[in-house]
């Protein structure tokens, strides 16, 4: 498959599985963003995304999220996310 049309239907695998993961989390306090997104999920989409682009196929696991950078400068802490927790919404600070 073209790379375009993989990212295209990896992206809206990705967006399904990050609002299900986003539900019932807080918006993100510190984001001046109209969208109201819980901390981390931007984060979670990319590295979904470039996963799902580099292997084919969805993680399996456990595997550290990196630090992240809000708008302010300020770090956000890295979680971890196993296969299990992202099908159930569930992400584990670390």
């Amino acid at each position: 498959m073209e790379s375009n049309a993989r990212e295209t239907l990896y992206r809206e695998q990705v967006e399904a599985l990050v609002e299900k993961w986003a539900e019932g989390k807080p918006p993100n306090p510190a984001a001046e963003s109209p969208t109201a997104k819980p901390s981390g999920y931007y984060r979670l989409s990319g590295w979904l995304l470039e996963y799902l682009m580099e292997h084919d196929e969805l993680p399996s696991g456990v595997h550290a999220m990196p630090r992240g950078i809000d708008r302010q400068g300020e770090w956000n802490l890295p979680f971890r996310l196993t296969s299990a927790a992202l099908r159930s919404s569930e992400v584990t600070e670390s």
